[in-house]
């Protein structure tokens, strides 16, 4: 009996084409993570490849305007590693959700106990009851050191 991977890689299967795609994307994605290198690689994805444009995610404006820096490398790379001749293009697009996709441990920040004696000054002077609320909250977790403001 076949496994369900060698179904998917059997010709015959109707899913044939995209199971090969989807492969040659992840190769591609992977060596471009390689050549990119942390931790620049861990906040970016490639999206697909056409006739002549790379598209590539960033998680934040941050590593898309590093990514637009590095475009020209980019391409060149991949243009090398694929031997694609035609490919001239990059596309940059954001997408905040590929950093919570992505099963990397996120990176604590941290608040000083300045900012928060700032926060309870800040709400103190606001005359909106929710959002007085919201900034004491935040205020109220601090430590005497630090804050941590991770969500995960």
């Amino acid at each position: 009996m076949l496994s369900i991977t060698e179904r998917l890689d059997h010709p015959e299967n109707p899913l044939y084409e995209l199971v090969m795609q989807v492969k040659y994307l992840d190769a591609t994605n992977k060596a471009l993570a390689e050549y990119l290198g942390p931790p620049i690689s861990h906040h970016c994805r490639l999206a697909t490849i056409s006739f002549d444009t790379i598209v590539l995610y960033a998680d934040s404006p941050v590593w898309y305007s590093k990514l637009r820096f590095l475009s020209h490398d980019i391409v060149r790379f991949i243009q090398a590693y694929r031997g694609l001749r035609t490919l001239t293009k990059i596309r940059l697009q954001i997408d905040p959700l590929l950093s919570e996709n992505d099963g990397s441990e996120k990176r604590n920040l941290y608040m000083s106990s300045h900012v928060a004696k700032l926060l309870r000054s800040i709400a103190g002077a606001t005359d909106n009851p929710a959002l007085r609320e919201a900034w004491l909250r935040l205020a109220h977790n601090t430590s005497e050191e630090h804050i941590n403001l991770s969500s995960g």
